[in-house]
């Protein structure tokens, strides 16, 4: 029986503390972690490498999702971030999504939300 393979999203070096114990999480239930910057993407040299990402994503069965405080890097000169297109591509291919949400962006938008109709 083949092992599920966990695609892990996020911006990388702001988060990768909590990237490692996913990944550490994730090999314990003996499913298999698939990270960018664990070597668990196959980067194509020829297209651009936000491609590869998108590439590696149906090739999993499941996604989960982290947001933290920052956007990372937009998507092939896009406005939207690479994490963003990587989740897009999961809800298109119909991959079950779990979403971690860092408590300081929680507040965050809970402030937002609350006052921004406020002048």
């Amino acid at each position: 029986m083949a092992i599920p393979r966990v695609f892990v999203s996020s911006t990388c070096y702001d988060l990768k503390y909590i990237r490692e114990n996913l990944k550490y999480f994730i090999r314990n239930i003996g499913y298999e972690p698939v990270l960018s910057d664990d070597g668990a993407v196959f980067y194509d040299p020829n297209p651009h490498t936000h491609n590869s990402c998108l590439t590696e994503v149906p090739n999993c069965q499941l996604f989960v999702l982290i947001i933290g405080g920052r956007f990372g890097g937009e998507f092939n000169g896009k406005s939207t971030s690479i994490t963003n297109e990587e989740y897009r591509e999961a809800i298109k291919r119909k991959i079950p999504i779990f979403a971690i949400i860092e408590q300081s962006v929680y507040s965050d938008h809970f402030v937002y939300t609350s006052n921004k109709n406020n002048k």
